[in-house]
């Protein structure tokens, strides 16, 4: 049951995620992609898991989310990126296979660079014309 539920979840969220991928304001994607759309997954998730009486329920589902948020995010960020994408925009397979260390290690850091853009942001004084 949790392979059939999370192949066909994945693959209608992966092609919404594709569709909108692009979509501005980012922070509205975002809360739709990483809030909204997950916790239907994961409660969904949860039920089908309740209903098999699965052990360990509550830490199940508390590890599925942690994921959940973070390989959602890295498949949006590299669709934004061109990589994981289908139809006339894709790039072939293998050059996105290849592309992943690059696209981990720009996902890793945009923490960081998020930290610096808002430091510089916050310290930097106004410039007066």
């Amino acid at each position: 049951m949790e392979a059939v539920f999370s192949a066909t979840f994945a693959g209608v969220y992966a092609a919404f995620t594709e569709a909108v991928r692009d979509a501005v304001p980012e922070s509205i994607v975002a809360i739709l992609l990483l809030i909204v759309l997950l916790a239907i997954a994961l409660v969904l998730d949860a039920l089908l898991h309740y209903a098999m009486r699965t052990p360990n329920l509550v830490a199940g589902v508390s590890a599925s989310l942690v994921v959940s948020v973070l390989s959602s995010a890295f498949n949006w960020d590299s669709m934004q990126r061109g990589a994981l994408v289908v139809g006339p925009a894709a790039r072939p397979f293998a050059s996105d296979i290849a592309a992943l260390p690059l696209l981990l290690a720009r996902f890793l850091w945009q923490p960081f660079r998020w930290l610096r853009r808002a430091r510089k942001t916050i310290c930097e004084p106004a410039v007066e014309e």
